[in-house]
C-alpha cells in the first residue's frame, strides 16, 4: 500500500508525519511476492518523502513567492493608473494597522459606537423639544397678535355702538319735542356746536363697520374650511391633531363669530342714524327756502357750510354701508318731491294761454330748475364731486361715461327720476304733454322737454360757488371763523358731460321717449302741410301766380322775399310748410 500524497507534506513546518494509508489504493500482487514488495515500497516511501521535503517543496514556494510578487506589481500599476486605485492605495498603508482579528475590532468599536447610538439619540429628542417649545413661541406670538387686533377692533366697535346709541338718543329726543309728545330732555341735548362731529363719528362708525363685516366673512369662511377638513378626517387621532394645531389659528376667526350679532345690529342701526341725519338736514334746508318756523332746538344750527360737510359725512356713510340707493330715495323723497307738487299743475302748465295750449310748460321748467339748482345745487355738486367723475384720469379713453356705475346719484336717481315721474304720472299732465292733439302744441312740448332735458345736468351742477359771493371786510369777531377753509364743491366740464350722459343712459328717460306719439305728430304735420299747399295751389289756379296765397308770420314773408328772392307767394308758402 501507497501512502497518499497528503500524508507526505506537512502542516507548513517542513516535518515530515507518519505515513498513513488509505484503503482505496490497495492494489492485488501474488502472494509470493508480497514481502518483497512491501519491502520494497517501504523503502522507497521514506526516501521519496525525504525528496519532497526538501528540494521540491521549496522550489514550488519560491515559484509562488515570484508569481505574487508579479501579480503584486502588476497590481500596483493597475491601481497607480485609475483614480479609484490611488484612493484605495492612499489607504491602504492605513489598513496595515488593523488586528488580524477583526472580531476584536468589532468587540473594541462596539461600546463607542453605542455611546454615539445614545447621543444621537439625545440629541434628537433635544431637537423635538427645541422644536416644540418654537411652535409654541410662535403660537404664543400669534396668539398675542391676535389678542392685541381684537382688543383694538373690539375697542372700535364699543365706540361705534356708542356713537350710534348717541346719536339716536338725540333723534329720539328730537322726534319727540317735534311731535310735541313730550318735553325736551336736556341730557341728550345736542350741542350745534358740535354737530358736525356727531355726524363725522357715525361716518367713522360705517368705516368701523365695513371692516368688522369683512372681517367676518373673512372668519365665516375659514371657520367653514376648518370645519369641513376636520369632517373629512374619519380617524379620531387626526381629527385631535388637526383641531390641536388650528385652535390657534381660528381663535380670532371664533371672536368674530362671537361679535357677529353686535355688528350687524352696528351695521342697522348706524344705517338708521344716517339715513335720519340726512332727511332731518335736508328737511331743514327745504323749511329755509319755504320760510317756515323752525323748532326751537333748530334755530342753533350753523350756516349752509356745516350742512355741507354734515350732508358729505352722511353720502359717505351709507355708500360704504352700501345704502346709495336709500340716500337718493331720501333726497328725491325729502328735497325734490315737496318742490315739485308745489310747482307743477295743470294750471300752470296751461299759464299765459287757453287750456291745452301748454304755454306755460317752458317757464314751468325753467322755475324748477332754476328753484332746485338754487336750494340743492351746492348739495349735488358736493354729490357729484364725491362719487363722480371729477376727475377723467381715473377712467379709461375707452370707457363709456353713462356706462360709469357711481354708488350715488343725486342728479339722475335725485331729480330727473322724480321730475319725469310727476309728468308721466298724473294722467291730465301726461294727456296735454304728450297727447295735445295738436301738431304745433306737440312740437313745442317736445322742444322744451328735449332742452330741458339737454341742459338739465349743466343748469344743477352749475351753482354759484361761496367765493363768488360778495365778502365784507373782516372784523375781529370774524378771526376765528373756519368756514373759508371749508371744501368748496366745483364740478370740471367732464364730470356735468359724465352725468348728462347717465341721465340720457337711465331706463326712465328711454321710457319717458316713448311717452312722445311722434307717429300722431307726423300725421298731424302731414295732414297740416298737405291742406296748406292744397289751399295755395287751387287758390292760385283761381286766381294765378299772383295770389296771395302766404299764411305765415309777416317776418318769415319778409326774410323769404328779400334774403331767398322768392317773388311767387306759392314757394314762400312751400318753403314756410317745409320748415
Amino acid at each position: 500500500m501507497q501512502p497518499s500524497a497528503s500524508s507526505t507534506l506537512n502542516n507548513g513546518s517542513g516535518s515530515l508525519k507518519s505515513p498513513r494509508y488509505d484503503s482505496s489504493s490497495r492494489t492485488t500482487v501474488p502472494l509470493t511476492d508480497t514481502h518483497a514488495t512491501m519491502t520494497t515500497s517501504s523503502a522507497s516511501g521514506e526516501g521519496l518523502s525525504s525528496f519532497i521535503s526538501t528540494a521540491e517543496l521549496e522550489s514550488k514556494l519560491q515559484s509562488l513567492r515570484e508569481q505574487s510578487n508579479k501579480l503584486s506589481q502588476e497590481l500596483t500599476q493597475r491601481l497607480a493608473t485609475s483614480e479609484s486605485g490611488q484612493n484605495l492605495m492612499q489607504i491602504g498603508p492605513s489598513l496595515s494597522t488593523l488586528p488580524p482579528d477583526l472580531h476584536s475590532l468589532i468587540t473594541c468599536i462596539q461600546p463607542l459606537l453605542n455611546d454615539v447610538e445614545e447621543y444621537v439619540e439625545a440629541n434628537s429628542v433635544e431637537l423635538n423639544r427645541l422644536q416644540q417649545y418654537q411652535l409654541d413661541i410662535e403660537a404664543c406670538s400669534t396668539r398675542a397678535q391676535h389678542a392685541r387686533q381684537c382688543a383694538s377692533i373690539y375697542e372700535d366697535l364699543c365706540a361705534g355702538e356708542r356713537d350710534v346709541q348717541r346719536d339716536l338718543a338725540l333723534l329720539k329726543n328730537f322726534s319727540t319735542v317735534v311731535a310735541g309728545d313730550g318735553p325736551f330732555d336736556d341730557n341728550v341735548k345736542e350741542d350745534y356746536s358740535h354737530f358736525v362731529d356727531n355726524v363725522a363719528s357715525l361716518e367713522r362708525a360705517a368705516h368701523v363697520t365695513v371692516y368688522l363685516l369683512q372681517e367676518l366673512e373673512k372668519s365665516t369662511a375659514q371657520l367653514s374650511a376648518v370645519t369641513a377638513t376636520t369632517t373629512s378626517k374619519p380617524n379620531q387621532s387626526d381629527q385631535t391633531t388637526i383641531a390641536s394645531s388650528i385652535s390657534v389659528s381660528t381663535e380670532k376667526a371664533q371672536f368674530f363669530s362671537k361679535l357677529a350679532p353686535r355688528i350687524l345690529k352696528l351695521e342697522s342701526e348706524g344705517a338708521k342714524c344716517l339715513i335720519s341725519r340726512l332727511d332731518s338736514i335736508l328737511t331743514r334746508m327745504s323749511l329755509d327756502v319755504n320760510n317756515k318756523k323752525l323748532p326751537r332746538q333748530q334755530q342753533q344750527r350753523k350756516n349752509l357750510q356745516d350742512d355741507l360737510l354734515a350732508i358729505g359725512h352722511c353720502l359717505r356713510g351709507l355708500a360704504m354701508l352700501g345704502k346709495g340707493k336709500e340716500a337718493e330715495s331720501i333726497f328725491a323723497r325729502v328735497a325734490i318731491m315737496p318742490l315739485l307738487r308745489s310747482k307743477v299743475s295743470i294750471g300752470k302748465i296751461d299759464e299765459g294761454g287757453s287750456r291745452g295750449e301748454c304755454t306755460g310748460l317752458f317757464s314751468l321748467l325753467d322755475d324748477i330748475a332754476h328753484s332746485i339748482s338754487s336750494t340743492f345745487g351746492p348739495v349735488l355738486c358736493l354729490s357729484e364731486c364725491i362719487f363722480g367723475v371729477d376727475n377723467v384720469d381715473n377712467f379709461s379713453d375707452e370707457s363709456d361715461p353713462s356706462q360709469r356705475v357711481i354708488d350715488v346719484d343725486l342728479v339722475t336717481a335725485g331729480v330727473w327720476i322724480p321730475i319725469a315721474t310727476t309728468l308721466m304720472a298724473d294722467p291730465a299732465i301726461k294727456m296735454a304733454i304728450f297727447s295735445p292733439g295738436i301738431a304745433s302744441i306737440l312740437q313745442a312740448n317736445f322742444m322744451a322737454l328735449d332742452i330741458f332735458v339737454s341742459e338739465l345736468a349743466s343748469r344743477l351742477l352749475s351753482s354759484r360757488s361761496f367765493d363768488d359771493e360778495e365778502k365784507k371786510p373782516a372784523t375781529y369777531t370774524d378771526c376765528n371763523d373756519m368756514t373759508d377753509l371749508y371744501f368748496d364743491a366745483k364740478v370740471c366740464p367732464a364730470a356735468v358731460q359724465a352725468a348728462q350722459m347717465r341721465i340720457y343712459a337711465h331706463p326712465t328717460t328711454l321710457d319717458f321717449s316713448k311717452k312722445w306719439n311722434l307717429p300722431i305728430y307726423y300725421q298731424l304735420r302731414f295732414g297740416e302741410c298737405c291742406t296748406r299747399l292744397n289751399r295755395a295751389i287751387a287758390r292760385v289756379q283761381r286766381e294765378g301766380w299772383g295770389a296771395e296765397v302766404f299764411t305765415g308770420s309777416i317776418s318769415p314773408e319778409f326774410l323769404l322775399r328779400e334774403k331767398m328772392s322768392f317773388e311767387i307767394q306759392v314757394f314762400s308758402e312751400l318753403y314756410d310748410v317745409l320748415l
